[in-house]
């Protein structure tokens, strides 16, 4: 007797109340759930309340068994849920967890790339903890307490500092006896996972199938990719899609400390260090701090200016850690149906799909098949849209310009009650989320308030069908309150 294949698989995309991800995946033979799968669980200084009635219901829904957990990459807002309610997940079992190769402590390659990222987020912490200290000591009002336009300048370093430490919150960097500790080693400590409980990492290129309860299923992996340079690729010269004009708005009050040109306003830190310090300081600014620093001569010195380095640091961290996520294409076999999870992956980690030495095979009637990504992108239903819908979180003609099925379906991790005031220069990308509209007729879901978000896409560089558009806002609306949104695709 053959054995039953999986034909349809409902996802949930569950709402943690602010920006990040956390995926249940049902696999179901009839109306039989035969396989769970959970992606990722975590949310921007996400805490316990987002998260306990997330895990109960995934507790509800999966009888307590996870089949699949799928680790995509180690930002707090992907993680951070483990760690906010590890207790919960005493009633959870989880069979088997899959994490990129850049976790596995086996392989010498990365494990110096862990090394090396660890010391760099060792090195941020201690430099947000430095500026930290320095703000709730004034100093930089003190500083520039007679320069002109001194308390604008103060206050700029202060959202400067407030940026940082989003970035940094994004990462938590700790050493075990035996080097860094890896994903495993966390949820090890947390008791999230245990002896039995099998752990493997994946690779690009491999192509798994009918795991055990998901017969009929095919698991493609297309990354992170292994090349060091492609990891710390956030963007391509000329290809991909162009950053926001004009910050997102949301309803809670951001103001700019200084008034910026348009270029400068696509960065993602609003000013540049060598706007917090005049180079001549004037008489009046000599006079005071001669009076109330005749020691220290503090105006005079650099000591702290080295700190503000860490803004870089912080960007090119988050973009090398973006590009080390697990990205998996399920399919149907019968179907060749596919759901597509890049996690937030950017530039670097689309590239490498398109390595020609690159490939997945598998038997289909009984005859090899070796297939490129243009075979995964033709046969897309279902795109998980990477990192939250950033202009460089989806590949454009890499990418996104290439994935054209007629069932198409999207879903964005993005909600402005929590949300990294950076990334207003780039979520939403206007963009992506007009062509997606579009492209999937208004199946486009999201995990936050859907208003807010429809309306920084509908800008004057894009064109929106209205009926795709009207589509959108019906099938968003019925799942306000809810704490998942649920779509299911047919194989």
């Amino acid at each position: 007797m053959a054995t039953q294949h999986v034909n349809k698989i409902t996802v949930f995309m569950y709402r943690p109340g602010g920006t990040g991800d956390c995926f249940l995946l049902q696999f179901k033979k009839g109306n039989q759930v035969s396989f769970n799968l959970m992606i990722d669980c975590g949310c921007i200084t996400g805490g316990k309340q987002n998260f306990i009635p997330i895990l109960d219901d995934l507790t509800a829904k999966t009888k307590g068994k996870i089949d699949l957990l799928v680790l995509t990459h180690e930002h707090a807002d992907h993680i951070n849920g483990f760690t906010s309610v590890a207790e919960k997940f005493v009633n959870l079992t989880i069979a088997k967890v899959w994490f990129a190769w850049t976790e596995n402590k086996d392989d010498p390659e990365a494990n110096n790339y862990r090394q090396h990222h660890t010391e760099q987020k060792m090195a941020l912490a201690q430099a947000t903890t430095k500026l930290n200290k320095l703000e709730r000591d004034h100093y930089f009002h003190k500083l520039l307490e007679l320069e002109n336009q001194g308390e604008e300048l103060a206050d700029g370093i202060h959202h400067f500092i407030d940026s940082l430490n989003g970035l940094n919150g994004l990462n938590e960097a700790t050493m075990a006896a035996n080097g860094p500790e890896t994903m495993e080693d966390i949820l090890r400590r947390l008791k999230i996972i245990d002896s039995n409980t099998v752990v493997e990492y994946r690779y690009p290129g491999q192509t798994l199938e009918d795991v055990l309860g998901a017969e009929g299923i095919r698991f493609f992996i297309l990354g992170p990719p292994k090349s060091l340079d492609l990891l710390s690729k956030e963007e391509g010269k000329n290809e991909g899609y162009e950053k926001r004009e004009n910050k997102s708005t949301t309803n809670l009050a951001f103001i700019e400390a200084f008034s910026v040109s348009e270029d400068n306003a696509q960065d993602h830190i609003p000013f540049e260090p060598d706007f917090f310090f005049a180079a001549t300081p004037t008489d009046a600014f000599v006079e005071f701090k001669e009076k109330y620093h005749a020691d220290e001569q503090a105006w005079r010195k650099i000591d702290h200016d080295w700190l503000f380095g860490g803004a870089e640091l912080a960007l090119r961290l988050e973009q090398s850690i973006n590009n080390t996520s697990l990205v998996m294409a399920i399919q149907f076999k019968d179907s060749e149906k596919i759901l597509l999870f890049p996690g937030d992956a950017e530039y670097g980690n689309w590239l490498s799909w398109h390595d020609p030495q690159l490939n997945w095979s598998f038997v289909k009637n009984n005859v090899l098949q070796t297939v490129g990504v243009d075979y995964i992108f033709k046969n897309t239903v279902l795109y998980k849209v990477g990192h939250h819908l950033s202009q460089n979180g989806t590949g454009k003609e890499i990418g996104l310009e290439q994935i054209k099925h007629p069932e198409l379906a999207a879903m964005v991790t993005l909600d402005f009650k929590k949300i990294l005031p950076g990334w207003l220069n780039t979520m939403p990308n206007d963009f992506i989320g007009a062509e997606l509209i579009n492209k999937t007729k208004g199946k486009l879901f999201f995990s936050g308030a859907y208003e807010p978000i429809l309306k920084n896409i509908q800008t004057p560089r894009v064109s929106i069908n209205a009926n795709h558009l009207k589509e959108t806002v019906k099938n968003n609306k019925k799942f306000v309150g809810k704490i998942a949104v649920e779509y299911s695709v047919k194989g």
